[in-house]
This record gives C-alpha cells, structure tokens and sequence, in this order.
C-alpha cells in the first residue's frame, strides 16, 4: 500500500512539475507576444517617420534645383535684356558663358558627374553613337568629338554622351 501512496505522491509532484513549467512557457510566450505587437507598433512608426523624411527630402531637393534653375532663368532675361539694348553679338555670347557657368554649378550641386569621354574607345553600352568622322592619324573606334554630353549620378546613368568616333575609311 506505500508503495501505490509513493508511486501516487510521485505522480502527483511530476503533474504540479509538468503545470508549473506550462505555466511558466505560457507566461514566457505571452511576453514574447506582446514584445512582437510592440516590435510592430515600433516598426509601424519608424516606417511612418522614414515617408515623412523621404518627403522632407524630395521637397528639398524640389526646392534646390527650383532655385538652381531661377537663377538660369534670371540670367537669361539679362541677356535678352542686355541683348536687345546693345545689339552685340559679344554681349550675348558672354551672357550664354554665364548661364553655361552657373548650369554647371548648379548640376555639381545635385551631385551630378559630367562625363565627357574624349579619347576613349566607343563602347555601344556607355556611349551613344552621334557620327563618324576619318581621321587615319587616330586610332579606329576612338571617340573624337562630344556632340552631347553624358550625365551620372552615382552609379545611375542620368544621360549617355551623344560622341563621334573616328572610323577609317576602307
């Protein structure tokens, strides 16, 4: 009989051990729970707040070459302006230099890299063919002239340059 008691109080611990520890995982998973619903919420926000500062970004960036191209459009009614006072050809050539001047600064200021690719050979996939011109003193395929320039942002291509490769005559 104290052997069935034993066996009983033996089986009754291992039922309190086995409820102890489902309460424990139970616990343990409605923490893990609601440390997810607050990984969400907080994903949720940080989401929120990265539109909001792609929208501030953009609106800058609007705002910046806005100003950019004021400027240019400034410079050019001076010409017209200067131009049409003066009736010199010099005048307006010194004013396209100008606006030519502040285009450039203000293409650097968007982190735009100019490429003009003289002495290089044509590559169909980085230039654009514009014509072709014989020169037997250059190497065939070299690009001689830049007829357009080329244009990146980074690693983008924003515009290929519009070239001129030297093509010997056979």
């Amino acid at each position: 009989m104290e052997e069935k008691k034993l066996k009983e109080f033996k089986d009754t611990v291992f039922l309190q051990n086995l409820t102890n520890l489902l309460w424990e995982y139970m616990l343990a998973f409605l923490e893990a729970k609601e440390a997810q619903v607050y990984m969400c919420k907080e994903m949720d926000k940080f989401k929120q707040i990265q539109e909001k500062e792609k929208a501030r970004s953009k609106a800058c960036m609007t705002a910046d070459v806005g100003r950019s191209l004021l400027e240019l459009s400034d410079h050019i009614v001076r010409i017209k302006n200067a131009a049409s006072k003066s009736q010199n050809i010099q005048v307006i050539i010194e004013g396209m230099e100008m606006v030519s001047t502040e285009l450039e600064k203000a293409l650097i200021s968007l982190s735009l890299e100019k490429i003009s690719p003289i002495g290089e050979l044509f590559d169909p996939h980085l230039h654009e063919l514009g014509g072709m011109l014989s020169m037997p003193e250059v190497e065939e395929n070299r690009i001689i002239e830049v007829v357009r320039d080329g244009f990146k942002c980074g690693e983008q291509w924003i515009r290929h340059p519009l070239v001129v490769v030297n093509q010997h005559k056979k």
